[in-house]
Formats: C-alpha cells, structure tokens, sequence
C-alpha cells in the first residue's frame, strides 16, 4: 500500500470529520468602537476590600445566565494566575481548555503595592469592584479596575506613575459584551507593556493555557488601541498599539449562529473560486457572488488540525502559506448560508 494512498485515505477521514462536525466556524460577535462618558461604579462590592493585590484570583456570579458564544456561562474567574490580573477565565466544555474574557491583558497591580510586597498589604489605591445594574432580565453586570497600576513601573522605578481605570460590562438578554475606558496615564508604554505595543483584547470559549492556541471561534483587536480592528487570532498573542483614550467602548455585539449554520454548500453550485491548486505560496479567494458572504477562512491539515484561520474582509482576498509544509489540505469558507469545502494541495 503506498504512502501516498495512506495520505489520500487520512485526508478523506479528516475531510469527513469536519464535513460533519457540530462546531460552528462563524464569528458570534461584530465588533464596533464607540465613544461615551466614562462614568465610575458606585454602591459596588469591593473584591479586594482595601488589600492591596497582585495576579489576584477572585470567583465572582454573574447573577444571570450569559451566553458566551455557544457556552453557557453564570459565574466568571478573575485569574490572576492565567491573566496577570485582567483576564477572566470561566469553565469550557472540555476539560483541556478554558473559556476567556481578556479585556485588558497586562500585567497589572495595585498601586498600594511595593517591592518588598505586591499583595496582601492593607493600604489598597486600586479598587477592584463589581456590581449587578438593571431589571431582571435585562441586568448588567458590570465589573471595575480603579486607578490600576503595573507591575513593571513599580518593579524598575520603586514606584507607580502610571495608571489605567477600565470596566467590563455583560448584558443579561442581549449576550453583548463592552469594555469602557476612563481616565489613564502611560508615559512608560515599553515599560508597562513589557515590549508589546499594547495590551492583549479578546475573547474565546476555548482557549488552552499550555499551548497557547483556541480551538474554534475567537475574537481579539489589534491596530491603533482608539480605533482598533477585530480579528480571528490563534492565541493569546495579537496585541492593540497604544492604550484606549478615556471615553472609548469597545463593544462586542452578540449576533448568534449564522443564518446558514453547518449546511455544507456544493462548491459546484457557488461562485466562489480558489485559485491556484496546486498552491506555492499564496492563494486568492473570490466571490463573485452577491449573496453569500465570506466570514471566516480556516485551513486544516490531513489531520484534522487547525493550521491558519482568518476573517474574510473582502469580496477577493489574498491568503499566503508560505509558512506551511508541502501537502493536502482542507480549506474551509464558512459563510453566511453555511459551509464551503474545498481539498488544495500545497507545493
């Protein structure tokens, strides 16, 4: 039996496997960035009640349940230890992943602390607080960091002078999801960043802290911090560039399953070329067809592995694999009427 029809024969079953799979590849959420007055919680319960505090871990209910792409989630885990102070982590269905809500990735720290001790001392500046605003039904819970300091300003200088104040809100009913800015100061963004150009801004149901990567949807920003672009990113590795000016929103509108779901279209009665094939280096997607829209691309391996994955801007886009080894593929256009299926071959 030759190799190359064990190939062919692990292509087909990888092939018929994501034929058929229950996971929906379209994005849940639209992304816009908005502008409105920054306004501070008041009456919210601390969480670190004037202790100072460092990659804190706090478990928190929502009060409500809230669907986070296709998972159900009713409590949230401020982890510290995963996000280094703001990213929450929530339980996934599978065992080997973690749900996460990123809206500020950065190593963040109370400005109370100091260099004998981040954590644990009594003098609090930077209040960690929550609240749960609204009607039954349509409640809000929203989440704030107050006059958030870094670890590395403290670490290098012996002392906090930069700041950020951000809240994270979750909308009961709607599913959607906002970060609001306020009032920040960072004149040390190398510093605080520690060499990135921001702070990392995302969210994913399934999310695998060893290596790195998502599995399925994701959604994280990159570009300019005030007016940034939504992507479908691999891990947690794609950062904004700057810092947010205080008034922004970054909203996450919840818009469902797409219309078309997992119906697998015939690519013999679409209007949607993939070409060339055999591939070298780079291959064009067009779609010349009015109504169907392109929402994300993926390419998998004959193992059924997920190797690159992008959102589809365009009615022709340009994808480069020139970072992938010589082999078959599967690429696969999810779409606003379902899924599009197609075998290429790599040089």
């Amino acid at each position: 039996m030759s190799t190359n029809y064990l190939q062919k024969l692990a292509f087909a079953a990888a092939f018929c496997l994501l034929f058929f799979s229950s996971n929906s590849f379209a994005q849940s959420y639209s992304f816009e960035t908005v502008t409105s007055n920054y306004t501070p919680l008041e009456n919210s319960t601390s969480l670190n009640e004037g202790i100072t505090w460092d990659d804190p871990n706090y478990e928190i209910e929502l009060g409500f349940d809230f669907q986070f792409f296709d998972l159900g989630l009713d409590q949230i885990t401020l982890s510290g230890t995963l996000g280094l102070g703001g990213l929450f982590a929530a339980e996934s269905d599978n065992a080997s992943f973690v749900a996460v809500l990123s809206p500020f990735f950065a190593d963040i720290v109370d400005r109370g602390a100091d260099t004998t001790a981040y954590d644990g001392l009594p003098n609090s500046l930077s209040n960690i607080s929550y609240l749960i605003d609204g009607e039954e039904g349509s409640r809000i819970f929203k989440i704030e960091w107050d006059n958030a300091g870094f670890f590395n300003d403290i670490y290098v200088d012996n002392v906090s002078t930069d700041y950020i104040n951000f809240q994270m809100w979750l909308y009961e009913g709607s599913n959607n999801i906002e970060v609001h800015w306020g009032e920040n100061s960072i004149t040390q963004p190398a510093i605080v960043y520690d060499g990135d150009p921001g702070s990392i801004i995302g969210f994913a149901p399934r999310y695998n802290p060893f290596g790195n990567f998502f599995i399925g949807e994701a959604i994280a920003l990159v570009g300019d911090a005030a007016a940034p672009e939504a992507i479908l990113p691999e891990g947690l590795t794609d950062a904004v560039t700057g810092t947010p000016p205080n008034g922004t929103v970054y909203r996450f509108t919840f818009v469902g399953p797409p219309l078309g779901g997992n119906t697998v279209l015939n690519p013999h009665t679409t209007n949607i070329t993939i070409a060339p094939n055999p591939i070298q280096t780079h291959f064009a997607i067009e779609n010349q067809q009015a109504d169907l829209q392109i929402e994300t691309v993926r390419i998998f391996n004959v193992n059924g592995q997920l190797v690159q994955s992008k959102l589809f801007r365009n009615q022709t886009q340009q994808i480069a694999v020139n970072d992938l080894s010589a082999g078959m593929y599967l690429i696969q256009l999810q779409t606003n009427q379902g899924i599009l299926n197609k075998k290429v071959v790599i040089e």
